[in-house]
């Protein structure tokens, strides 16, 4: 069993990180210590908030989200009243923030987890430029795209804009529990799996009519993984943290668990080159023809993705000799219609010292229609979602609470990149001068990736820190984590 703790810097308890341990597991507190905190010399003692010391015996007993001060052999100093260290923390996280840009509410749920500058610009950019805007919603996986931020979610008034949602329309996740023993060891299980990346044997047309989609020119990437950051990964149970959701899903820890990210391919893309060589890259008024034309092309795509991750999962199962139930399905990039009374935001807006015309308050209060848009965001309307960190982190089921107007009906789909991919693939390959020294990780995961640029790219140091992820939904009163899942098998490319 794990516990999830808050680890902190004796000196300065604002420098602080959050870590997933084994009970017991005394190195991993130090180790991750050292590398997230920065400490120049091993950590050999253990402090609670008030200064009072815990003994290494003391650990296993530690509930969930405890606080941990770690020293480096001092006795307990606390926040050093600094103004240097305070700017070197601030430097190293974003905040909290919230502002208002035209009648528009940009927030940035961010508090531990790191943003980058430019995805900043680009919210504020999308906020400030694109008529019909309200929310603009950066979630703490938020970094940036090449035009548009990814991790973020949009609600606009009237107004569809194609270009927020991208190419991959439909890219998504489910959540499966397999017939498997969760104790299964991945070495068994990695020689059984191959080809999928490869087409299908099967009949794809007899697929898509079955779950009522239509076929399409792509259909020989049904079933298909794909590249980029995309995967098909078994799991195991490394601890249920809310044992009543937990139960009320059916789930058990006996159990291995597949977890697909896929989309929908070369279809997505297709939809939207039609559109943006009819109509450019201007939004649509959402009562005209080329609006329902693309409304068309686009639940088509996210039907077709969802198909498609029901194949991939079925070909997973089939060759590790199991079948399983699926949990859940969601997609991270599309726009749908919701019919919302916004009022709960306001007192909000007002604590904060915003304002709104009273016009646009009684249109959110009369409940008018309205668009969210999602590019790299899960829903937080629509159930249970996994939030998974990268090949070499845990993932995170969760269940979504609390206000969900102040981010856009939205939450964070993953941990997000830290790196672009150029500049993962320089940092890997001065670390690791062979790909195969990256196909097993520090969890004890191991990892089928047979592409050597992919296999940088998608290196664990790469993305963000799951766990602070977790942290900001959890502060921002989003989510109630169920259960925290560990890797056993990824699956990228033979």
């Amino acid at each position: 069993m794990s516990v999830r703790l808050t680890l902190a810097k004796n000196g300065n308890l604002k420098v602080r990180t959050v870590a997933v341990v084994k009970k017991g597991d005394h190195e991993e507190i130090f180790r991750v210590a050292r590398n997230k905190l920065k400490l120049k010399k091993p950590a050999s003692r253990l402090f609670d908030q008030e200064g009072h010391e815990i003994s290494l015996a003391q650990v296993p007993a530690l509930l969930n989200d405890s606080l941990l001060v770690v020293s480096c052999g001092e006795d307990f100093v606390g926040v050093v009243k600094d103004d240097a260290a305070d700017s070197s923390s601030a430097s190293s996280s974003s905040v909290l923030e919230t502002s208002q840009n035209r009648d528009v509410v940009v927030t940035i749920l961010a508090k531990a987890s790191w943003i980058d500058d430019e995805a900043v610009q680009q919210l504020h950019t999308v906020a400030k430029t694109l008529p019909g805007m309200k929310i603009a919603a950066g979630m703490p996986d938020l970094h940036a795209g090449r035009t548009f931020p990814v991790g973020a979610s949009f609600v606009t008034e009237g107004r569809i804009y194609p270009p927020l949602i991208g190419t991959d329309i439909g890219c998504g996740m489910s959540l499966y529990q397999t017939d498997l023993p969760g104790s299964s060891k991945p070495g068994k299980l990695v020689g059984q799996l191959h080809g999928l990346e490869g087409p299908w044997t099967g009949d794809t047309t007899a697929w898509l009519k079955e779950r009522e989609v239509e076929p399409t020119a792509h259909d020989a990437s049904l079933g298909t993984i794909g590249g980029g950051n995309h995967f098909a990964e078994l799991q195991s149970v490394e601890a249920v943290v809310h044992e009543g959701h937990f139960a009320d899903l059916g789930l058990s820890q006996n159990h291995l668990y597949l977890l697909v990210h896929s989309g929908s391919r070369g279809y997505g893309e297709a939809v939207l080159n039609d559109h943006l060589a009819a109509h450019g890259t201007a939004g649509l008024d959402q009562d005209t023809d080329p609006a329902l034309a693309y409304l068309r092309g686009h639940e088509h795509a996210c039907s077709w993705a969802k198909a498609s991750r029901e194949l991939i999962a079925h070909r997973t199962m089939t060759q590790i000799n199991t079948t399983g139930r699926k949990i859940l399905d969601v997609w991270h990039n599309n726009v749908v219609l919701k019919v919302s009374k916004l009022w709960k935001i306001a007192p909000c807006v007002f604590f904060l010292h915003l304002s709104f015309s009273s016009s646009f308050l009684q249109k959110f209060e009369n409940g008018e229609h309205y668009w969210v848009h999602r590019k790299g965001a899960a829903p937080s309307d629509q159930g249970p979602v996994v939030i998974p960190g990268s090949r070499g982190s845990f993932s995170y089921l969760v269940m979504p609470t609390g206000d969900r107007e102040v981010s856009a009906y939205s939450l964070a789909h993953g941990a997000g990149r830290k790196w672009t991919r150029t500049k993962a693939l320089s940092k890997m390959k001065e670390r690791f001068h062979h790909p195969s020294q990256l196909q097993e990780t520090d969890l004890g995961s191991q990892v089928i990736c047979e592409d050597p640029e992919l296999i940088y790219e998608e290196a664990p140091p790469a993305y963000k820190n799951v766990e602070e992820i977790i942290e900001d939904l959890k502060d921002s009163g989003l989510v109630e984590v169920i259960a925290i899942f560990r890797p056993v098998v990824t699956y990228k490319t033979r």
